[in-house]
């Protein structure tokens, strides 16, 4: 059996790092597509564009389901991949969940 053998010790140990700095993103851009905007009892969601003056909490208050409202508020911010508190705009899309 032939054994290998490592000519350039720098470069090889470059190799390894970036081969491990790549399989990290890799594996991590894989779980945040499958797990990302995943919210337990949800069974679908709707789209629903904002219009002047609605606000996360209005919307939510209008939302069939046995949840506390801060929860189907936390929801949506979950579903759209925002951050809490953060600024809705007239005509953006938001995805609201639908719930079982």
């Amino acid at each position: 059996m032939k054994r290998l053998v490592i000519k350039d010790r720098k470069k090889f140990n470059r190799f390894l790092v970036m081969g491990f700095i790549s399989l990290t993103i890799a594996l991590y851009l894989m779980i945040t597509l499958v797990f990302s905007n995943k919210v337990i009892g949800v069974s679908d969601n709707r789209n629903f564009t904002v219009i002047h003056g609605d606000t996360v909490w209005n919307i939510a208050s209008g939302i069939k389901s046995d949840k506390d409202i801060r929860e189907v508020v936390h929801d949506i911010y979950t579903i759209n991949g925002m951050s809490s508190g953060e600024t809705i705009y007239p005509g953006q899309v938001l995805r609201i969940p639908v719930y079982e």
